[in-house]
């Protein structure tokens, strides 16, 4: 029983690691070097693998926002065309 708590545990956990990790990287006050220290205290050796996972999830905030507004002057000059 144990066993299943511990996994479903570390599940969520490394969901809400990468959130929070996120809003620390978005947070002015801190940026990615905080996280990557913070990263090497808790995770050691396998550190640089969590650190990579928030660069990858940050480059794909970034992309999906860069899409964002493309489509959106893409709208606004067709409709000022029309």
């Amino acid at each position: 029983m144990a066993n299943r708590m511990k996994q479903k545990y570390d599940k969520y956990w490394d969901e809400c690691s990468l959130v929070l990790a996120i809003a620390v990287v978005l947070d002015p006050r801190f940026k990615m070097e905080i996280v990557t220290y913070y990263y090497n205290l808790i995770y050691g050796e396998i550190a640089e693998r969590h650190v990579t996972r928030v660069r990858e999830a940050m480059n794909d905030l970034y992309s999906e926002y860069v899409g964002f507004d493309t489509e959106d002057r893409s709208l606004v000059c067709s409709s000022i065309a029309s």
